[in-house]
């Protein structure tokens, strides 16, 4: 008769650290390969997308690729990923001073890809030599551009010099004039009905709207919300009772009255 010992399975116990580590190298290896084929790779294109917020066209693409390339002198495309420097390209693209922000990123594609954000002006100032300035919604001056005329509030008087300089919007004296701008920027009716400010060298505004023959003395750029809700009554309230034609000037320098004269 023939014997034969039952067979009884055998299955190797490895300890959890071992298998942590073996996990944790094979994690490593992945990783190493495919950085590996992503630095071998090449930029096939560049894509560019720009934030036009308020329809501003100052920055087009054909000004960011020479902001990356020197004007053609450092070519990207065809560039190994491993020889890009992507933080020196978003440092050349926010040199431009249109741009606010720029994000520079490459993918499996061999795509090389580009978001950049435009400072958005919120004011043109008109200074007594003529020469003109933005200022944008985060303070800075931008000089004007000839590819592009951004439809905003004009300011002209003796102020605007001062206004003009970024240390003076920052400055406690300046800010209130900033502030004012980006009230007139982020409430649709006033930004629409306010065509241009005049400023005095008191620092007083005289606003000139739209529609209507009157100007507007708003005095210095405080008490916003008071002020325009006093404005909107004369809108609301006393246009319609006396008509668009009736008063030549509104007054809104004293607290709590509406001048009409």
């Amino acid at each position: 008769m023939n014997w034969k010992l039952p067979s009884i399975p055998f299955r190797l116990q490895l300890p959890a650290w071992l298998k942590t580590t073996m996990a944790v190298l094979f994690l490593l290896t992945l990783i190493s390969f495919v950085e590996k084929r992503q630095a071998d790779k090449r930029v096939k294109k560049v894509l560019i997308e720009i934030d036009h917020e308020g329809d501003n066209y100052f920055v087009e693409e054909e000004d960011v690729m020479d902001l990356m390339t020197g004007d053609g002198s450092a070519l990207v495309v065809d560039k190994k990923y491993s020889h890009l420097d992507l933080k020196q390209m978003e440092k050349k693209i926010k040199s431009f001073k249109f741009v606010s922000d720029a994000q520079v990123s490459k993918d499996h594609k061999g795509n090389l890809k580009v978001f950049v954000k435009q400072r958005r002006p919120i004011a043109r100032l008109i200074s007594s030599n003529g020469a003109h300035v933005y200022v944008g919604s985060d303070g800075t001056t931008l000089s004007t551009s000839e590819k592009f005329t951004s439809r905003v509030v004009i300011v002209d008087g003796g102020l605007c010099s001062r206004l003009a300089s970024e240390t003076y919007l920052a400055s406690e004296e300046g800010k209130p004039y900033l502030d004012f701008f980006r009230y007139l920027d982020h409430h649709k009716f006033w930004k629409v009905q306010i065509a241009q400010i005049s400023t005095n060298s008191k620092g007083e505004l005289t606003l000139y709207p739209q529609l209507g023959k009157q100007y507007i003395q708003f005095g210095k750029p405080e008490l916003l919300e008071d002020k325009f809700a006093r404005l909107a009554v004369f809108y609301k309230k006393i246009i319609p009772a006396k008509g668009w034609n009736t008063y030549q000037r509104v007054d809104l320098r004293f607290k709590d009255q509406i001048i009409c004269e």
